[in-house]
């Protein structure tokens, strides 16, 4: 399943929650999602993996925690395997965890050791949150919470049941709190609005600025995509998993776009791939980052995103 269409109109996001396999925040062995539309949670899903290679170790105080073992996993695919569907199902919904500092630099960390994209999501955290409208509560922790807004929390420490927590938690702060029109709204209302995960520092404003109609992640393409990135001047980096660099040179071409082999002045968009890229990418890379650096606005389009609005031609 993936995320339901997103609307203006009402709270929209995705709750997220993970457990680590030891001290190291990128050692991720399971990660919950639970997807918010309109105030109404649609669906939660749960993805157990082996953590990244080199962090795959599990400590005796995280067994105890969350009770997930080596042995519980050693069958699951790696993070880098079941990253790409766990942001499939988030689409460009915005991030809410309950502990933000934790939950989302581990998806960093992780991404980083898979060598996978992060998209460029916005990120919130329900603790403090809570801590600047419900100064009252004795602390802000996830059981203090449900119990101070009536949520159930069937099994603390099973990411899907925390996530879907979290995202209870949410929806009755928000209720609590005037019902406001958009989660950003109700971001800025309690004096700590969201921060953005980035994509390796290069922020992905996907295609909704150029037509709504055709917004990538959660919305589905209305019509065929062809001429979509008309006028843009793009540069493909890194491999992709699905696609040969030239397919996907021909496929960027159908939608309208120029594709040259280096970050140029005319450069607006790169096309970002899942796997490691060669050092002729790292140069493509650092080249969009200093022009970014100068003011230059380049957007991003993860491999996901580039296939949602190929799949039309």
């Amino acid at each position: 399943m993936s995320a339901p269409p997103m609307t203006t109109s009402a709270l929209c996001f995705a709750a997220v929650d993970v457990e680590t396999a030891n001290d190291d925040r990128g050692s991720i062995c399971e990660i919950g999602v639970t997807i918010v539309i309109d105030a109404r949670i649609v669906g939660t899903r749960t993805w157990r993996c082996r953590p990244p290679t080199g962090v795959d170790t599990f400590g005796t105080r995280q067994i105890r925690t969350h009770g997930i073992t080596a042995d519980d996993v050693a069958e699951a695919p790696r993070f880098g395997q079941i990253w790409p569907a766990v942001a499939h199902f988030i689409g460009d919904l915005p991030l809410v965890a309950q502990n933000k500092s934790f939950d989302i630099s581990a998806l960093r960390r992780a991404c980083e050791l898979s060598a996978q994209p992060l998209p460029h999501l916005e990120a919130g955290c329900t603790m403090l949150w809570g801590r600047r409208l419900h100064r009252d509560l004795p602390n802000h922790q996830l059981r203090t919470l449900c119990t101070h807004f009536g949520v159930e929390l069937r099994k603390h420490h099973h990411a899907g049941e925390d996530a879907h927590a979290c995202a209870q938690i949410l929806i009755e702060m928000n209720y609590a709190n005037g019902t406001h029109h958009s989660l950003a709204e109700f971001a800025v209302h309690t004096g700590h609005p969201m921060d953005t995960l980035n994509n390796r520092g290069l922020p992905v404003t996907g295609l909704s600025a150029l037509d709504a109609g055709r917004r990538i992640g959660t919305l589905t393409l209305t019509g065929t995509a062809a001429g979509i990135l008309a006028g843009r001047s793009a540069v493909l980096v890194n491999r992709m998993n699905t696609l040969t660099r030239p397919t996907a040179a021909t496929l960027a071409a159908k939608l309208g776009a120029s594709i040259t082999n280096k970050v140029t002045t005319r450069t607006d968009l790169l096309i970002v791939g899942s796997r490691p890229g060669t050092s002729a990418d790292t140069v493509r890379l650092d080249a969009a980052r200093l022009a970014r650096a100068g003011g230059r606005r380049i957007d991003v389009l993860t491999e996901l995103e580039f296939l949602k609005i190929t799949s039309t031609l």
